[in-house]
C-alpha cells in the first residue's frame, strides 16, 4: 500500500505503516478542501489484524467524511484511533451540510459501509453512526486484537 499512496506532508507518524500511509494521504486531501482537522492516534506498531481490513474500514469511513466535508460550510474533521486492552476504536467526526450528500459518479458508490461491516464482522466488531451537535459521528470498534510479539 505504501508504494501506491504517497503524501507530500506527514501529519501522523505512529510507526504503524498502514495507518500512517492511509491517514497522511486522506489528511492531505482534507487540507486541500480547507478542512480544519485534528488527528489523535495511539496504536502499537505491530498488531495481529489484517492490514486490508484496517484500510477498508478506515479508508471508507474517511471517504464518506471527506465527501460530506466537500459541501459543508464549516469544515471540521476529528479523528481518534486508539488501541487498548485488545480493542481498536476508530472514531471519525465531521461536519456536513444536510443529509443529502451526493457523489459525482453515484453508480460507483454505495458499497463502502457494506465493506466496513464485512471487515468488522471478522473481529466481532461493530459500527455505530450518530448525529450529535450537527456532526456526523462514525465509530468502528474491533475486538480481540493482539499486539504481535517482538
Amino acid at each position: 500500500m505504501s508504494e501506491k499512496i504517497t503524501a507530500e506532508k506527514e501529519f501522523v507518524s505512529t510507526g504503524n505503516v498502514d495507518f500512517d500511509c492511509l491517514l497522511n494521504y486522506k489528511l492531505a486531501i482534507a487540507q486541500e478542501y480547507g478542512v480544519d482537522f485534528s488527528c489523535n492516534v495511539v496504536l502499537p506498531e505491530e498488531l495481529q489484524v489484517d492490514s486490508f481490513d484496517l484500510t477498508v474500514i478506515l479508508g471508507n469511513l474517511l471517504d464518506n467524511a471527506l465527501n460530506a466535508l466537500k459541501k459543508a460550510e464549516k469544515k471540521i474533521l476529528e479523528i481518534e484511533i486508539n488501541y487498548s486492552i485488545g480493542m481498536i476504536v476508530i472514531k471519525i467526526e465531521n461536519t456536513f451540510s444536510g443529509m443529502n450528500n451526493t457523489y459525482d459518479n453515484p453508480g460507483e458508490h454505495g458499497y463502502g459501509l457494506i465493506s466496513v461491516q464485512t471487515s468488522l464482522e471478522k473481529y466481532n466488531g461493530k459500527l455505530q453512526n450518530d448525529i450529535i451537535d450537527n456532526k456526523y459521528i462514525a465509530k468502528a470498534i474491533l475486538y480481540n486484537i493482539k499486539q504481535k510479539a517482538k
